[in-house]
């Protein structure tokens, strides 16, 4: 679905560069990207997205992404950034309803069907409420649900998340991840997703790609990469693994001694 080989990328401003990394992501799995501040996860993202030129091949569906045009772009992919220019004007409803664009024909505007998408989307992150609410008048979270239902309502085969749960507090954080989970399994999306939180990493992936000053570090399923030892290389971190009887997660404890 997604395949990167070789990929190399260095910003000119800067020693910073990303080194050769090579992925292979298949349909509707989802992957955490993961490591330390500085480490080329955003940077990495916008590569495969083709927002950063990058040498080597980045394919989606079996297509370089040179080749989509920027409409085709959108209709099989959709992004949701850590920060989002805000138009004040719109209502939640019209913020939401950008998301079907790439999907209508010009001049013609949306469809029976893609007012059904959106109302379908709002009720699913619990936003129906505020359709005729200004954006700029809701909380931090509440924005993050709106952001989240215009990357939704696309309909992409990929669903690109850079920090999607940062400013939220636990419960939302876990309902987001929740939203996400249940929706791109019913559709078959995959999901891209650079997290911090290695214990919402580990429970909510298929795979984690760990990065390390621009090089990949470890690529697999969360119990091959999340080890003690990976995390104390990368993260300078003495962890402890915990399962939680109940429901079968696995928790990670550093070591908490001030």
């Amino acid at each position: 679905m997604i395949q990167i080989e070789d990929v190399v990328f260095r910003y000119q401003a800067d020693e910073f560069r990303i080194a050769g990394i090579s992925l292979r992501i298949r349909q509707g799995e989802r992957v955490s990207i993961i490591g330390p501040n500085g480490s080329g996860k955003t940077t990495l993202m916008k590569i495969m997205l083709g927002i950063l030129p990058a040498k080597g091949v980045i394919k989606l569906v079996g297509q370089s992404i040179d080749e989509y045009t920027t409409k085709q772009r959108a209709q099989v992919m959709a992004y949701m950034p850590q920060f989002q220019a805000l138009s004040h004007t719109l209502s939640v409803q019209e913020y939401v309803e950008l998301g079907r664009y790439p999907h209508t024909e010009r001049f013609r505007g949306l469809q029976p069907i893609d007012h059904a998408k959106v109302e379908e989307v709002m009720v699913l992150t619990d936003i129906a409420q505020y359709r005729d609410r200004p954006i700029e008048y809701l909380s931090g979270g509440e924005r993050q649900r709106v952001f989240l239902a215009k990357a939704l309502v696309q309909e992409p085969k990929v669903l690109f998340l850079d920090e999607p749960i940062t400013f939220l507090d636990l419960n939302q954080q876990l309902s987001m991840l929740r939203i996400v989970k249940e929706y791109c399994e019913n559709k078959n999306i995959s999901v891209i997703a650079i997290m911090h939180d290695l214990n919402l990493a580990f429970n909510f992936s298929h795979k984690i790609a760990l990065l390390s000053q621009g090089s990949l570090a470890d690529f697999g399923e969360p119990k091959q990469v999340l080890t003690a030892e990976n995390i104390e290389k990368i993260f300078g971190l003495n962890v402890n693994f915990v399962d939680n009887p109940r429901d079968g997660s696995t928790f990670i404890i550093p070591d908490l001694t001030f």
